[in-house]
């Protein structure tokens, strides 16, 4: 909760407004003031008073106005500073829908040249995993993966957990998981859509014991590690390495026992 003077100083400041902002805005919240006035309030040269007052105006924050004794400048409704917020908003959802479709298109405008036959990427922090998990939405068919972990490890926020599953079931391609039978499974997981696309079965630890998250799809195998609080990640792009793990995840898919428990 703001409180201190220096609170509302840093929360003025976390909306937006400079240091120099900040102070001519709380002279004003006080009392209304002519350019003049707030120079020597606050310390700040006229000249720049009044470049100061027209950015302050032009986001809705203060208002010129005038009487017998001249012009003089007041703030308006605290609630205005919200207004750049919603056009923040209101732009990010638009560089958002356009990302996604720019991605694609660029893609295809990507240059022919011969392609490397074996590509290692790395990753790493919860910014790293999401751009990771954020390729596997480009899996064609289907999605192997050899599960130590569910979504909300990887990225410790429920709701980017759950959207993300949204975006699987957007995306349209089916999920198969092995996991150890030892582990407890969370039972969260409400999006019936995804729960339908998605299967897993249960292998002993004994047999192999899955520790981190690794997913095969197309041609790619992304391996996840989040141990000792360190968040890792590789991606191997490989059309050969990729045919090798499925062929191991199919080995060991057949030695599995069906589960009911589902599992992300």
């Amino acid at each position: 909760m703001l409180r201190k003077d220096t609170d509302v100083k840093e929360g003025l400041r976390t909306l937006g407004l400079s240091d120099e902002e900040t102070e001519v805005y709380l002279a004003l919240l006080h009392t209304p003031a002519a350019p003049l006035g707030l120079s020597k309030q606050t310390g700040i040269k006229r000249t720049k008073v009044y470049a100061i007052l027209g950015q302050l105006e032009g986001r809705s924050l203060v208002a010129r106005q005038a009487d017998e004794r001249g012009a003089f400048y007041t703030v308006t409704e605290p609630v205005n500073l919200g207004i750049q917020l919603n056009e923040r908003e209101t732009k990010l959802k638009e560089q958002q829908e356009t990302f996604h479709q720019l991605v694609p298109l660029l893609g295809a405008l990507r240059g022919t040249g011969r392609a490397s036959p074996f590509t290692i990427r790395t990753y790493e922090g919860v910014e790293g995993f999401k751009q990771m998990m954020w390729h596997e939405l480009k899996a064609k068919g289907e999605l192997l993966a050899f599960g130590g972990g569910d979504f909300e490890e990887l990225i410790p926020n429920r709701a980017w957990a759950a959207q993300h599953r949204e975006r699987i079931v957007e995306a349209g391609y089916r999920v198969r998981e092995i996991l150890n039978t030892e582990i407890d499974l969370p039972t969260f997981i409400e999006n019936r859509d995804y729960l339908q696309r998605y299967t897993c079965r249960g292998i002993s630890a004994r047999i192999v014991s899955l520790e981190d998250v690794m997913t095969i799809y197309n041609d790619t195998v992304a391996i996840y590690s989040w141990r000792q609080s360190k968040k890792v990640g590789v991606e191997i792009v490989s059309k050969t390495f990729a045919a090798t793990m499925r062929g191991i995840f199919e080995h060991f898919w057949r030695l599995t026992e069906p589960t009911t428990s589902r599992h992300s």
